[in-house]
């Protein structure tokens, strides 16, 4: 009886797990305040040990990805952009921190990890979420590193208006990628929060396009 008493106490043991002991058994455990290891011998579990064990061990193994991807998630709760102004209240320069940025490939490897597992289950879909969402907001945190390092480059250099009148073509380009930049910070001062501002295709395709201009504009000087 204490096996037993351990099995369907379990943690992870859900009401789905219940629900296909009944399919299997015929007998219906209805989760709830009220429901007692005594009502629960009276339907007669006691006959079907094996199958609340498998079933117990199934929820275990569930548990732990459920956990692991909630403790995921909980890690970037808090986590923001650090934004310092650039010589000009529209212009920002964002970094996270080099742990922020192991936390993320670190998180990419766990989330590839619990998708292989047999017992992933019913957290397919939030996995494949998940690492789309770690993988998109990694390529986004790249070419938007590259595109402010670039940007911080070419920038003294086309302050000077004898650069802005021989390279008349480029600075224009290097004007309309800036324009771009300064509405990504303005979406980004709103919404400062990594998982929140980079899982998004459409900034990551405008920072791709916006450094193939800069390397353009950056070509004419050499």
């Amino acid at each position: 009886m204490v096996h037993l008493l351990n099995y369907i106490l379990t943690q992870g043991m859900k009401q789905r797990h219940w629900d296909i002991f009944a399919d299997i058994t015929g007998i219906r455990i209805i989760l709830s305040p009220t429901l007692t290891f005594k009502k629960c011998l009276a339907l007669g579990i006691n006959d079907h040990v094996e199958e609340i064990k498998q079933l117990s061990d199934n929820a275990s193994k569930e548990y732990i990805i459920e956990i692991a991807l909630n403790k995921m998630m909980d890690e970037w709760t808090g986590v923001k952009f650090q934004l310092l102004p650039y010589n000009d209240q529209d212009i920002y320069i964002s970094t996270i921190t080099d742990t922020e940025f192991q936390m993320l490939d670190d998180h990419i490897l766990l989330t590839r990890q619990l998708s292989s597992s047999s017992f992933k289950g019913i957290f397919e879909e939030p996995l494949t979420k998940w690492e789309e969402d770690l993988r998109l907001s990694k390529d986004v945190i790249n070419e938007w590193n590259e595109f402010q390092k670039t940007w911080l480059y070419l920038k003294p250099i086309f302050d000077n208006p004898d650069i802005k009148e021989q390279l008349h073509v480029e600075n224009k380009k290097l004007s309309l990628v800036e324009r771009i930049w300064k509405r990504i910070m303005k979406i980004t001062l709103n919404k400062p929060w990594v998982m929140k501002t980079c899982p998004d295709k459409q900034l990551l395709d405008q920072l791709i396009n916006g450094n193939i201009q800069l390397m353009k504009v950056q070509k004419a000087l050499e």
